[in-house]
């Protein structure tokens, strides 16, 4: 079983604070990570639940609680475009607040029993360029624990460093992640593209082409709404943010992907994204 069959857009929550190859002049960006994220305080680690939903009762309910909804545990393994309806992932950053590895870890109960590990380890190059290598561990009950490598790549910050463009190269995908930010480190523009490759026995998994433009912040600069494309189809996004921390991290974040200009209108839903998050922080008293 290869990575991208455990799930496809997995690896753009593995991406998105990691690779890419421009061909534009790399230049040092003006924030770190975290800052081009509106994270604050020296966060060393950063732990994601994500959950996704997408029958409409369980969208309509999340909808309904968004500060305390939870995925139900009768929801399929996977969505309907090949993405696990439950993952995890493991960042961890310098005390400049840059990434240094984004582990993704994706499990499976019961007969087809499995757990995979997509790791992926950044390193920095020259100013504004930093490359990337994946490593994936899979093991199953019926094949025992495989390790082999994922995927290569770049991240490069371009003209004037308000530009990060991020690519990863694969036997079985390629992945494109753009974003553009202001000159408050606010994103503005966000593009992935995921273009997949014939797999075992010539199977090839559906593509992804999104596109998002930023509408609306939050008093911290956190995106609320954004409206763009997704395979064609017109999409509005919404975000919520719960549970800030004593950083004002959100401990909780949900992701509303709707057919509707309104925020509230259940039957145009066609996505919910929930995210939990725990940060641990370098200052911390241990």
């Amino acid at each position: 079983m290869t990575a991208h069959r455990i799930g496809r857009n997995a690896w753009g929550m593995l991406l998105l604070l990691v690779a890419s190859c421009g061909k534009q002049p790399a230049v040092e960006p003006p924030f770190s990570d975290l800052q081009f994220h509106q994270l604050g305080g020296k966060i060393q680690q950063m732990n994601t639940r994500q959950y996704v939903a997408e029958r409409p009762a369980d969208m309509a309910a999340a909808l309904a609680s968004p500060g305390s909804w939870m995925l139900p545990a009768d929801v399929p393994v996977q969505t309907t475009d090949g993405d696990m309806a439950r993952t995890s992932q493991e960042m961890s950053f310098d005390r400049a607040g840059n990434l240094l590895s984004s582990r993704l870890i994706m499990s499976v109960t019961g007969p087809k029993a499995m757990h995979a590990e997509g790791l992926i380890t950044v390193s920095r190059q020259a100013p504004g360029l930093r490359s990337l290598q994946c490593e994936m561990t899979l093991t199953s009950g019926i094949g025992g624990e495989h390790r082999f490598p994922c995927g290569r790549g770049e991240w490069r910050y371009s003209s004037p460093g308000t530009i990060s463009r991020r690519e990863l190269k694969s036997d079985t995908s390629d992945t494109t992640w753009e974003e553009q930010f202001d000159t408050h480190g606010r994103a503005t523009v966000v593009d992935q593209k995921i273009v997949n490759k014939d797999g075992v026995a010539g199977k090839k998994f559906h593509d992804l082409s999104e596109h998002k433009v930023v509408q609306a912040y939050d008093a911290e600069g956190r995106v609320t709404a954004s409206r763009g494309t997704r395979n064609g189809e017109d999409r509005y996004y919404y975000t919520l943010y719960f549970d800030p921390d004593r950083h004002g991290n959100s401990q909780r974040v949900m992701l509303l992907s709707s057919a509707s200009a309104d925020r509230h209108d259940a039957e145009s839903l066609k996505r919910v994204e929930l995210s939990t998050i725990t940060y641990s922080y370098y200052d911390e008293i241990r």
